[in-house]
């Protein structure tokens, strides 16, 4: 049996600080005596965070719409998080971040759109995060037995006043978790903004979809769609996992990356279309400490089109449909080790001009 999120108290359609008060408190009731709740598909205000964090709840929402409304830093930095709890299911569900920013110069560096941390027995079908100003759009750390189905993050814009680190803007990231399985998940117009960004560089240090320190997952139809690097299994130790059937397209750096510690993966079959400086890369450590390498990588039925296509690393000549690179960072010598390529496919179409 569900409830609607009126019969707790919540107030829909209504975009202002009181609504958006008052649903913060209607959902975290709901967890709390683990209701589970069905929006009737009709949008509702979050002013802030909706934090629930307490053992012993439990996270059943379906068919909602959230909206941020808050318009600073502090009260928006996260705008659904989901902490410490077993079980965990949340379908057909939008959050839309308003992406309200005071200018380029103002940004939230550490903000999220649905942060699941150190949770059991997660499923997420149908869920999308939105016009996003900030670093993740779905985050999931530190969780086991992880099912998502057609999920995604879209739009999103994060704001620098200086020149960018690594990692900026991502999609859905996936960090130190164990038994993850997502299919048909992506994330689609990922971009940075800074002070004097160069020319071409509009997707710079954005992440579609990105696995760091999982073991055992199984990523299905992933795909990225005009971000800096697509597809980016790296970082820790640990990743171990299957990939089939990817499709990334116009990524202004690397359409697919297994970096760092990438080990035990097999991607069977997938698709790059149009990245900037090399469709698909393995690489070893660059670094921290050296602990396992990339290593035991089979690559099978991928092909490459048109790489090169926005022209910005044209007179590079590391510019490559495939690569295997080793960093030459000490203690990695002779890695990446056990990387096997069969049935590749190297396209070229156009010249580097964007379809419209």
């Amino acid at each position: 049996m569900s409830l609607r999120p009126g019969n707790l108290g919540a107030i829909d359609g209504v975009l202002t600080d009181e609504a958006g008060a008052a649903n913060i408190a209607a959902f975290s009731k709901a967890a709390t005596h683990g209701l589970k709740l069905d929006g009737g598909r009709r949008l509702f205000a979050i002013s802030g965070r909706l934090n629930i964090a307490t053992p012993g709840q439990v996270v059943d929402f379906e068919n909602i719409s959230f909206e941020q409304i808050a318009t600073t830093g502090t009260d928006r930095d996260q705008t659904i998080v989901i902490e410490g709890l077993d079980n965990v299911r949340i379908k057909n569900v939008t959050i839309d971040l308003a992406a309200i920013e005071a200018s380029a110069g103002v940004g939230f560096g550490n903000a999220y759109g649905l942060h699941i941390k150190n949770c059991t027995n997660v499923y997420l079908e149908n869920v999308r995060v939105i016009n996003g100003c900030g670093h993740t759009g779905l985050l999931i750390e530190g969780c086991e037995n992880v099912e998502a189905l057609r999920c995604e993050v879209r739009d999103f814009i994060a704001y620098s006043a200086t020149i960018p680190a690594d990692d900026m803007c991502q999609g859905i990231s996936v960090l130190n978790c164990t038994d993850v399985d997502l299919q048909l998940c992506g994330a689609v117009n990922l971009t940075a903004n800074w002070p004097g960004r160069p020319a071409g560089h509009w997707r710079r240090y954005s992440r579609g979809v990105v696995l760091s320190g999982v073991v055992y997952f199984r990523l299905v139809a992933p795909y990225a769609e005009r971000v800096d690097q697509g597809i980016d299994i790296t970082g820790q130790d640990s990743n171990t996992g299957l990939v089939s059937d990817f499709v990334t397209w116009e990524c202004s750096t690397y359409g697919f990356k297994i970096a760092n510690r990438g080990n035990h993966i097999r991607v069977l079959g997938g698709q790059v279309f149009r990245s900037g400086w090399i469709g698909f890369v393995v690489s070893s450590q660059v670094s921290g400490p050296v602990t396992a390498q990339s290593r035991n990588i089979d690559i099978a039925n991928v092909s490459v089109t048109d790489t090169g296509w926005n022209g910005v690393y044209s007179a590079s000549d590391s510019r490559n449909s495939f690569a295997v690179v080793s960093t030459g960072f000490a203690g990695t010598e002779g890695y990446p080790a056990g990387v096997e390529f069969l049935d590749l496919s190297l396209i070229h179409i156009s010249e580097p001009t964007r379809l419209r």
